[in-house]
């Protein structure tokens, strides 16, 4: 932050004040809170990338 104003958003340096700052706060606390429960949504990838790694290492069942 190059202002030191943690108090105001700013977006492209100008004071973002289309919405109160009770809004931003209770975002913040909400992600805070609910990360742990939604960690599985970045994990996407694992299925695929073990699938694409058996491929490729040429791994069958039989």
């Amino acid at each position: 932050m190059v202002s030191g104003n943690y108090v105001v958003p700013h977006l492209n340096d100008l004071p973002y004040l289309d919405k109160p700052v009770f809004f931003f706060a209770a975002a913040a606390t909400a992600i805070k809170r609910l990360l742990y429960l939604l960690w599985p949504l970045h994990c996407w990838w694992l299925p695929s990338a073990l699938c694409a790694l058996i491929a490729l290492l040429g791994w069958s069942p039989a």
